[in-house]
């Protein structure tokens, strides 16, 4: 009987440690424009331009631009879209997913849509990051979501592509945010 219970609290140890995470997402808003069709529409089975600002990590721009993009992919409902930072010149630029890592904190997910070049930054903490991630149309944020993390060592820190993957998941949910929770497990809404 005491074997099974060391089992048992060991698997539920190994469950619960599983859990949790070394990052936080927060402050996530969709605005009455976003809409899960739209995004499908535009970005299903294309190109989505991706804008990375700042660098958290003492790799090249190139090597975080993989890893940034690596972790995205997949994490999207509505079909496969492909987060690159070198889109075709046959998709469609009117979308665009923008990040970036210690932001202004007077800077907003409106500022990155608009501007094609880098908002100001915050100094760089020596023991986390934060980021502002936006999905953007026509220049406006549709999506906006809030993340920290400890300050990666390298851009494949588990911790801070695993921020990455599901703050687009969070961005682009399977359920229409602007419907109410009663659309969150409904395809049909």
């Amino acid at each position: 009987m005491r074997l099974i219970s060391i089992i048992l609290l060991s698997s539920l140890s190994l469950l619960l440690a599983g859990c949790l995470t070394d990052y936080k997402l927060y402050r996530i808003n969709h605005t009455t424009a976003y809409s899960v069709h739209n995004f499908s529409y535009y970005n299903q089975n294309n190109d989505l331009r991706t804008i990375i600002y700042g660098n958290p990590t003492k790799a090249s721009k190139a090597e975080l631009e993989v890893a940034i993009t690596n972790a995205m992919q997949g994490r999207n409902a509505f079909g496969k879209t492909n987060f690159t930072t070198t889109p075709n010149d046959s998709d469609d630029l009117r979308t665009k997913f923008v990040i970036q890592f210690n932001p202004d904190i007077s800077k907003t997910a409106h500022d990155l849509c608009i501007k094609e070049m880098p908002p100001p930054f915050e100094k760089q903490r020596a023991d986390k990051i934060t980021m502002i991630m936006a999905y953007c149309m026509n220049n406006r944020y549709l999506a906006y979501i809030f993340g920290e993390t400890a300050q990666p060592a390298t851009p494949n820190d588990p911790a801070f592509l695993e921020m990455i993957g599901d703050a687009v998941q969070n961005l682009i949910p399977i359920y229409d945010p602007n419907r109410g929770s009663e659309c969150r497990n409904s395809l049909n809404c």
